[in-house]
């Protein structure tokens, strides 16, 4: 039997972090939706010179304001930082102001496909801070002193000889131990995940590309298959004369409980193998990554010893 691939997976904490490189910078968070706002609010509350950049006269700008943010127009605000925050919209008016001397900080693997299918030709570095929790809850984790993980990667070095963005995508390994003091690029990923408070729960360093491919098969074939299967599930009870509370409480609520296990301990492998054949064919076939040449073995042993490190982690914004 061959030996299963060592976990090259980065963890980084508070201690790994230099918050040098990121405490002088001037950081531009585009947009005022709940994952800006969480940004902008973290990154002030840690010390660091936030501008927001939102359209004048909107809610976003009037938000912005109202939590006593230095807000400007898009463009502006691209203008007066060194380190620019994106999220999904406002790119149009982005691409007017950024220059390959910005550093990008991606909010989600979603800005990262925003990005690059935008008018945006950035040659500089791109970074990758996700956090993973809603916005509202990560952010009260941050005031009572806690935090949410967030996964990080280098995008792109700002070594790219062509302007099309595909092209500065080249995938980048993480390194084999929580290393945080490599390149210019990687420190200052992990010092912004700092900032945030991510360091607090952990900072898990990943594969730019492997993480863009698997949050997109998550957020398209996945989830809305669970979605699907929940709805079914509470419609069939009702169908069938159950209470429509008591449908709610049994297939939805009730599962909050499952779902906080499997946090914890993983979805074990030899629960899912029976249905396994069943469920890849109405999600179809998974991304192959590009990190790994094979697929790691896995048993219900290692899966818990994994998920007890990542529950652990999102222990701290539950």
């Amino acid at each position: 039997m061959s030996t299963p691939e060592p976990d090259t997976t980065a963890w980084w904490g508070p201690f790994d972090a230099d918050r040098s490189v990121i405490a002088d910078r001037e950081v531009a968070v585009v947009g005022f939706d709940a994952t800006a706002e969480l940004h902008a609010q973290n990154l002030r509350d840690s010390g660091v010179d936030v501008r927001v950049g939102a359209a004048p006269g909107s809610d976003e700008f009037a938000a912005a304001e109202a939590e006593g943010f230095f807000t400007l127009p898009v463009a502006d605000a691209v203008t007066d930082s060194e380190v620019v925050v994106l999220g999904t919209e406002h790119l149009t008016e982005v691409s007017t102001a950024l220059t390959d001397d910005h550093v990008v900080v991606l909010s989600s693997a979603a800005a990262g496909r925003a990005l690059r299918s935008s008018v945006v030709r950035h040659r500089g570095v791109i970074l990758l801070v996700e956090v993973l929790g809603e916005p509202a809850a990560t952010r009260q984790a941050y005031v009572d002193g806690r935090g949410a993980p967030a996964v990080v990667a280098v995008v792109a070095r700002g070594s790219a000889a062509g302007h099309d963005l595909a092209g500065t995508l080249t995938a980048t390994r993480t390194p084999s131990a929580p290393d945080a003091r490599g390149d210019f690029q990687q420190r200052l990923a992990v010092a912004y995940a700092d900032v945030l408070g991510a360091t607090r729960a952990a900072a898990i360093g990943v594969d730019a590309l492997d993480w863009a491919a698997a949050a997109d098969f998550a957020d398209t074939r996945v989830t809305p298959l669970l979605e699907a299967v929940l709805a079914a599930g509470r419609d069939g009870l009702v169908a069938q004369g159950f209470d429509p509370v008591v449908a709610d409480l049994a297939v939805l609520h009730r599962l909050q409980g499952e779902l906080d296990r499997i946090g914890l301990e993983g979805a074990r492998p030899s629960v899912a193998d029976p249905h396994r054949e069943a469920l890849a064919g109405l999600t179809g076939p998974a991304p192959r990554s590009r990190a790994r040449r094979t697929a790691p073995l896995q048993d219900d042993e290692q899966t818990a010893a994994r998920h007890a490190r990542l529950g652990q982690a999102f222990g701290g914004s539950r």
